[in-house]
C-alpha cells in the first residue's frame, strides 16, 4: 500500500502497580504516547514531536482479564531521507507516565518514504548529427500505469516520484541511431537512482544514405567508420545514369582548409567520347583547356542538386601547359585526376 509514513507497531505490557498488599492495586498500564524528533530520543512527554496517543492497548472479557493487543500507527509529515528517533512513554490509568527510557521503549529509522527517483542521462556518440525528440517509458513489471517522459536531444530525464519497484526502461527509435536495449531498473524508495541510455550513430549502406548525410559524416572526419573504398551511389547527370565510387578518405586537401572526408570517382567511363582540347596542345593549361570547361559547366551542372549543395572544393595541382615548368594550384569541385593519382609518370598535363 501507498503508506505515507513510518509504521510504528505497538506491543502492550500488561504492568501493574501494587500497594503494601499485593491485593491492592493501585492502578495499571492504561496507554501509550510516542514522541519523536531528530538527533536523539525524546527524554520525556514535552520533548520532540508528538507522534500519538493510544489508550486502546487491551482487551478485557467478561471475567476482567486484559489480553494485550498489538497496535500498529503511521507517523506522517516527516521528511523522506532524515533520520527519526522515537521514544514510547507509558502510562497508568492514575495518568502516571514512566519517562525512564530503556532499549525497550525507544527506536530510530530513517524515513525513505515509498517513492524514489530516476535520472537517466541520454548520450550520443556523435553530435553532429541531432537527436530528435526520445521518449523514455517506465513499465512496472507486476503491471500498472507506465510513466512516461520526453526530451529533445541527449542529456538527463529526471523521473520522480516513482513508486519504489522493479520497472522495464524502454526508448523510441531515432532515425540514423541504434535503439538503447531494454533495462530492468529497481527504484529504491527515497533515494537518487541512475541510469543511462546511448544512442549510437548507425550510417546505413552508402547507396540509399542521403548527400546531406554522407557530408555530414565526411566533415567529422569519420566517414571511414562507416563506409568503404569502393562503396558506390548511382546518380543521374544530364539523363546519363552513373555510378560513384569512393576512392579515398582524408586524400584531398580543401581549399578552406583540412582534409576533404570523401573523394568520389566514376566506376566506368561516361557514354560519350569528349577531347581534352580543339587541337593537340596542352597551352592555358589544364584551367585553360575544353575538357575543363565542359567538366565545370555542363557536366556540373547536370548534377543532382542535393550532391552540388554539398560538394566542396579542394586544391589540384597542374601543369602551367606548354613548355612550361610552373605547377598551379587550383580550386576546383570537379575534375579528372591526374597522371600521378591514376599511376602514370613522365608526361605533361
Amino acid at each position: 500500500s501507498d503508506l505515507s509514513g513510518i509504521n510504528v507497531s505497538i506491543v502492550a505490557q500488561s504492568h501493574s502497580t501494587t500497594g503494601p498488599s499485593e491485593d491492592n492495586i493501585l492502578s495499571v498500564t492504561k496507554g501509550v504516547m510516542a514522541r519523536y524528533k531528530e538527533g536523539s530520543y525524546p527524554e520525556n512527554k514535552e520533548d520532540g514531536t508528538l507522534a500519538f496517543v493510544d489508550d486502546d492497548l487491551f482487551s478485557v472479557n467478561a471475567s476482567g482479564e486484559r489480553t494485550a493487543k498489538t497496535k500498529q500507527h503511521i507517523v506522517v509529515g516527516l521528511t523522506s531521507g532524515k533520520t527519526y528517533y522515537f521514544s514510547a512513554f507509558p502510562y497508568s490509568t492514575q495518568m502516571s507516565y514512566n519517562e525512564r527510557i530503556g532499549a525497550k521503549n525507544v527506536a530510530k529509522c530513517q524515513w525513505t518514504g515509498t517513492k524514489g527517483t530516476l535520472t537517466v542521462t541520454v548520450t550520443q556518440d556523435y553530435d553532429f548529427i541531432a537527436l530528435g525528440e526520445i521518449t523514455l517509458t517506465m513499465t512496472p513489471t507486476t503491471g500498472g500505469s507506465a510513466v512516461i517522459k520526453t526530451r529533445t536531444g541527449s542529456g538527463p530525464v529526471v523521473f520522480d516520484s516513482l513508486e519504489a519497484g522493479q520497472y522495464t526502461l524502454s526508448f523510441n527509435a531515432q532515425t540514423n541511431f541504434t535503439k538503447p536495449n531494454n533495462q530492468t531498473i529497481t527504484v529504491t524508495a527515497g533515494q537518487p537512482n541512475m541510469a543511462t541510455a546511448a544512442y549510437k550513430l548507425n550510417i546505413g549502406a552508402l547507396g540509399s544514405t542521403s548527400w546531406e548525410l554522407i557530408s555530414r559524416v565526411s566533415k567529422a572526419g569519420i566517414a571511414s567508420k562507416f563506409f568503404s573504398v569502393g562503396d558506390t551511389k548511382n546518380i543521374t547527370v544530364n539523363g546519363e545514369a552513373i555510378t560513384v565510387e569512393i576512392v579515398g578518405f582524408n586524400h584531398d586537401n580543401l581549399t578552406g582548409g583540412g582534409k576533404a572526408g570523401i573523394t568520389f570517382g566514376m566506376k566506368h567511363l561516361m557514354r560519350d567520347v569528349r577531347r581534352m582540347n580543339a587541337s593537340n596542345t596542352n597551352h592555358g593549361g589544364w584551367t585553360g583547356s575544353e575538357m575543363y570547361s565542359w567538366l565545370t559547366s555542363t557536366c556540373y551542372n547536370g548534377l543532382p542538386s542535393e550532391l552540388r549543395s554539398v560538394i566542396r572544393a579542394v586544391d589540384k595541382k597542374t601543369s602551367a601547359g606548354g613548355t612550361l615548368t610552373t605547377i598551379n594550384t587550383n580550386s576546383m569541385k570537379i575534375f579528372l585526376f591526374s597522371e600521378k593519382e591514376v599511376g602514370l609518370s613522365g608526361h605533361s598535363v
